[in-house]
């Protein structure tokens, strides 16, 4: 899987959102990232010409930590008002992003990126860091997916 960094201004995103663990998702019993993309799905905030973000915030600490998750769209696409009140609106810190691709049926492809991030970062970096502060995958089409991880660079 090819990558790319790219350095991205701050944005915010409106959506749906839970806070969870890398281990409750291991679990369906206990795991919400599913469960929000369908309230998400299943809402009029989902409109797919406005562009459907999934973001990853206020990290506890590192991978082990609890975090947050947001199904959403930009916030710029939503007319005052119209967001249902349920809603929660997180920033998307400027910065530089590491950009993985995927590409295939949803949500393996978004599945089999999120593996490939793990490899990626499971061995020893001499480039770049992850700094846990905001990451998210952006939607491009039915079949695609960029998942961008926030980075600094190393030495």
């Amino acid at each position: 899987m090819s990558t790319e960094i790219k350095t991205i201004e701050a944005f915010s995103v409106t959506g749906f959102q839970a806070r969870t663990t890398n281990a409750a998702e291991q679990n369906p019993q206990t795991g919400k990232i599913g469960g929000l993309w369908q309230q998400f799905f299943g809402s009029p905030l989902f409109q797919p010409t406005a562009g459907v973000v999934g973001v990853y915030s206020h990290y506890e600490s590192d991978a082990m930590g609890t975090f947050d998750v947001t199904a959403g769209v930009p916030s710029d696409a939503i007319a005052s008002g119209a967001a249902p009140a349920n809603t929660q609106t997180v920033q998307i810190q400027a910065g530089q992003y590491l950009v993985f691709r995927g590409k295939g049926a949803m949500p393996q492809a978004v599945i089999d990126a999120w593996g490939q991030i793990w490899q990626h970062f499971g061995q020893p970096r001499t480039d770049v860091a992850r700094v846990y502060r905001t990451d998210f995958e952006q939607y491009i089409g039915a079949d695609e997916v960029a998942i961008h991880i926030g980075v600094r660079q190393l030495g």
